[in-house]
């Protein structure tokens, strides 16, 4: 097996890791609780936020306001796929 076919093949192997995170604003407290299948996505929430394209729009609006230094991302809880995750994000108090 060459290079390649062995790199094809240990992507295959991988299991991506659900999880829940937290999108947290150190300044007044508020926090966003979401939940992925795949928690390498975490990047492209952040990623959101810097491009301004983040659904939830009073997230969106507090990004602007007080800057990327001002909130935590966090994984909460990390399993396989094998555990069942209601896919979404709860958001409170936003």
């Amino acid at each position: 097996m060459n290079r390649r076919d062995e790199l094809k093949q240990m992507y295959k192997e991988v299991q991506p890791q659900a999880g829940v995170y937290q999108i947290k604003n150190t300044i007044n407290g508020k926090v966003l609780i979401g939940s992925t299948m795949n928690l390498k996505s975490l990047n492209g929430k952040r990623m959101e936020l810097q491009l301004g394209t983040m659904m939830n729009k009073t997230l969106q609006h507090e990004w602007n306001e007080y800057g990327e230094q001002a909130f935590e991302i966090e994984v909460l809880e990390g399993r396989g796929l094998c555990v069942s995750f209601d896919v979404g994000s709860s958001f409170f108090p936003w």
